[in-house]
């Protein structure tokens, strides 16, 4: 979904400034971390920050100035946020720290798209057309140096990179003529592609597994949607969702034992977990549920859901237990994730 709105970043970085200042006075008072979800009421639109174990909400509210036409894109560690926007007939990007200093903003005379974060929030990737052609790039945030890392030619970028765990690798998606749609693995330091076509046909919310030796995605098999594993070293993928139901989202625990996952097998979309082997599949709520995201310890899980007539976000612990709600949503609410700022 395409959010078309206009943002007076001045306003929003010093309100999302306050709004961290907020997280590290949460920080110092309890062992819990934030949870971040993008917010949209009538004309209004925010990023909202809650505490999970306060229920305390902070709103950073945007005034009109810069068209945005993505989610905003939250740093691992939840210190910067990136947006993509649009002037003078192309998209960009608007990078800030949190202390509301511009670190990037792009100079539209070209394109720059589909950014992704490394998993210590100290780099971005972003695809670019500043020579003619789209190419990755490399930056360091604070914005000091600016690198191409990809050399193949007419590549044409469908979907934001995403970053190993261990900083290592990037899986990308491009389509290139004579090949088509194609999934790789750059390797960050080298610079050497790795295509995973031959493992890897169709794939959509793909997610590293911590220790950075797995690939959980969303296939379609016989017209439905599995979660299917691919192992890097041993070059093979599994099945191991294996049901008639249509399954995605999935999300590793923290320790990589478990995949939490969206499932209808119930009938309508519910959260379930099961081992990273596929065994012991079953439903963490009753009552339905999208979107899950792991507490960083790895003891909760945060989901929406729908219950009586309201959208809502909640926690609940991966025993099934203590469900609670912590804010009520409507329609245009998207939850971005949960984040464990670092010093």
């Amino acid at each position: 979904m395409i959010f078309r709105l206009r943002l007076g970043f001045g306003l929003v970085l010093f309100n999302f400034l306050l709004c961290l200042i907020a997280w590290g006075i949460g920080q110092a008072q309890s062992a819990t971390n934030p949870l971040v979800f993008w917010s949209r009421q009538h004309d209004t639109y925010a990023l909202i920050v809650v505490d999970p174990q306060r229920l305390l909400q902070l709103r950073a509210a945007p005034s009109p100035n810069l068209l945005v036409t993505s989610l905003p894109l939250t740093s691992p560690t939840g210190k910067q946020v990136v947006f993509e926007v649009f002037q003078s007939g192309n998209q960009g990007l608007y990078l800030s720290d949190r202390t509301g200093r511009a670190l990037y903003t792009t100079d539209f005379a070209w394109q720059d798209r589909l950014p992704g974060w490394s998993p210590d929030g100290e780099k971005l990737v972003f695809w670019s057309n500043r020579t003619g052609q789209w190419h990755l790039y490399l930056m360091q945030t604070p914005f000091t140096s600016l690198q191409k890392i990809t050399t193949q030619s007419a590549m044409i970028p469908y979907n934001n990179p995403s970053w190993s765990p261990d900083g290592e690798s990037i899986a990308l998606w491009f389509w290139r003529p004579g090949i088509g749609n194609s999934i790789y693995l750059l390797n960050v330091g080298s610079g050497d592609m790795r295509d995973i076509r031959n493992f890897v046909q169709t794939a959509a919310d793909m997610a590293w597994s911590p220790d950075s030796r797995q690939i959980a995605f969303r296939s379609i098999r016989d017209y439905t949607a599995e979660i299917s594993l691919l192992d890097i070293v041993q070059e093979a993928t599994y099945n191991l969702s294996e049901n008639a139901a249509i399954d995605f989202q999935p999300v590793w625990s923290p320790d990589g034992r478990q995949i939490a996952f969206v499932s209808n097998r119930g009938g309508s979309g519910n959260i379930y977990l099961m081992s990273s082997t596929g065994e012991d599949a079953h439903p963490l709520s009753p009552d339905g549920g999208w979107s899950p995201a792991w507490s960083p310890d790895g003891h909760q899980i945060a989901f929406t859901s729908r219950r009586n007539g309201l959208d809502a976000l909640y926690l609940i612990d991966t025993d099934g237990t203590h469900l609670q709600r912590i804010a009520t949503l409507n329609q245009q609410h998207v939850f971005l994730g949960w984040y464990a700022p670092r010093q």
